[in-house]
């Protein structure tokens, strides 16, 4: 959605994704979330094949979730006031996104899972 909104929003005769600034901050979310992804493929394959696939599955959690906060309030940012706009869907991803980091365990808790997972003890 920002970056569809980046390459028609005119400012200054160019679009605001043309400023390097907002270009950057595109290709930095688009990394994340394909890294996310990544992340999220190589649990599934370790678990269609039978494998113990939690810490995947955990660290795919995290990072997706964490992500989803990151990728989101930087939409916000692109998007400035159209963003809150109830005719965005970027202000639901705004609210939206914060119960990712909490449900289905907390951040805190799937890194405490992946530290025990690499064997240190976490209280």
């Amino acid at each position: 959605m920002a970056s569809a909104y980046a390459g028609e929003r005119r400012q200054f005769d160019r679009t605001i994704g043309s400023n390097q600034a907002i270009a950057h901050m595109l290709a930095d979310m688009a990394t994340e979330v394909e890294a996310g992804r990544a992340l999220t493929m190589m649990a599934a394959e370790k678990l269609a094949a039978g494998e113990d696939a939690l810490r995947e599955i955990t660290m795919a959690k995290l990072f997706t979730s964490e992500t989803y906060v990151k990728v989101a309030s930087q939409g916000m940012q692109i998007m400035g006031a159209y963003g809150y706009s109830m005719e965005y869907d970027m202000q639901r991803h705004y609210r939206d996104c914060r119960s990712a980091t909490i449900a289905a365990g907390s951040s805190q808790m799937q890194r405490n899972l992946i530290a025990r997972l690499m064997g240190h003890v976490v209280p």
